[in-house]
């Protein structure tokens, strides 16, 4: 190291820190309803100038279908996750990408980053906030008792799949 080198990542294998600061929120909603009513009626049949009003018939059709849809989901995300410089893009920005993993009494939490960063995006302490990340992918899973209790079992996914008829 010289003595008047920049200490800021900008080769592949240096090393910066991602500051989390990410935050979501999304709604929707869906109302729809159909209404469909048809009838029709057939005149008796006249043969020979009689009519036959036993043949004589009507037909009648009603269709009504409501249905009901809302979700919304909110997501806070916060920490730090130190990264490696992969690449050096031509344009001069940085791919970087890492990851942390947590074991905790219950389980692992594992958070993967990988995105693109401009040089002057990152600070002199080599930190970088999530929002300056460009194609971020930010990833944040757990494995264990805490996400098992999270997931829906087999005979719920089935009877709450499309595939299942009623």
């Amino acid at each position: 190291m010289r003595l008047f080198d920049d200490l800021k990542a900008y080769r592949p294998g240096d090393i910066l820190t991602v500051m989390l600061q990410e935050k979501t929120f999304s709604s929707k909603k869906a109302n729809t309803s159909l209404d469909k009513n048809a009838s029709a009626t057939l005149a008796p049949p006249t043969v020979f100038g009689n009519k036959y009003s036993r043949l004589d018939t009507q037909l009648s059709s009603n269709r009504n279908f409501g249905g009901k849809a809302s979700t919304s989901q909110q997501n806070h995300l916060t920490g730090s996750v130190t990264v490696v410089v992969q690449k050096v893009l031509p344009s001069g920005a940085l791919l970087v990408k890492g990851s942390k993993m947590v074991r905790l009494n219950q389980g692992d939490e594992v958070i993967f980053v990988r995105g693109v960063v401009r040089p002057e995006d990152v600070s002199q302490d080599n930190q970088v906030s999530s929002l300056r990340l460009a194609q971020a992918k930010i990833s944040y899973t757990g494995r264990g008792d805490l996400a098992q209790a999270n997931t829906q079992g087999w005979l719920s996914r089935i009877l709450n799949s499309s595939w299942f008829p009623f």
